[in-house]
């Protein structure tokens, strides 16, 4: 562990007392990102109308169903419109759908 700050290393005494004890940042797991057809419509209705969140904040913050191989699901317009306006819910409501898979290696992208 390191010193909490550079006046810390310089000045403390007790270099012990100067230690910080909280883990480093890059030791912590992040938090994985949310599913977005798993947000509740109220959480959805914010989102989409939020003018300060961009399409691509959405596609980095939440991840589109496992079971989806189309490209950029989450992409606003020229995403999946079912996905977007919480028409999806669950697996069975897209196993008609010509980009559903259940095998994981037809997905070309992440």
């Amino acid at each position: 562990m390191k010193p909490k700050t550079v006046y810390q290393e310089l000045f403390c005494k007790d270099y012990s007392a100067c230690i910080d004890t909280e883990p480093d940042v890059e030791e912590q797991e992040p938090e994985p990102n949310p599913y977005w057809h798993e947000l509740t419509k109220e959480q959805r209705e914010i989102i989409c109308a939020s003018k300060e969140v961009t399409v691509g904040q959405v596609i980095e913050s939440y991840k589109q169903p496992d079971w989806c191989c189309y490209f950029e699901a989450l992409e606003g317009v020229m995403g999946c419109w079912s996905l977007m306006f919480g028409y999806i819910n669950k697996e069975a409501d897209c196993v008609n759908c010509e980009l559903y898979t259940t095998d994981p290696e037809n997905k070309v992208f992440e």
